[in-house]
């Protein structure tokens, strides 16, 4: 019997090892799964806030570009209204100057 008990307490300890080494195996797995899913917290946080800042330089864009129209129309009225002032003042520079011929 006592052969029989040493090759059980033999065994026992082989399993023994082998649970503690699964144990190990498991541990780390978790600790390495604890890590992945904190990183891509932290990734999804980061692209989230990447993404916030996309929208906020696209909403600055687009009110740029509506800013840009209006200046546009405005010159454009301005160079119209430009043209009228020197067609006004050309037309007012060769009444003046008929009046100065027939004098």
């Amino acid at each position: 019997m006592d052969g029989l008990t040493r090759t059980a307490d033999r065994e026992m300890r082989r399993v023994n090892r082998l649970l503690l080494a699964l144990a190990v195996v498991v541990l780390a797995g978790l600790i390495a799964l604890v890590m992945q899913t904190r990183q891509i917290a932290h990734l999804k946080q980061d692209v989230a806030t990447k993404q916030q800042r996309i929208d906020r330089l696209a909403a600055d864009l687009s009110t740029q570009q509506a800013t840009l129209m209006t200046l546009e129309e405005h010159h454009e009225a301005l160079l119209s209204q430009v043209d009228r002032l020197q067609r006004n003042a050309n037309r007012e520079a060769a009444v003046a100057k008929r009046a100065r011929r027939t004098r």
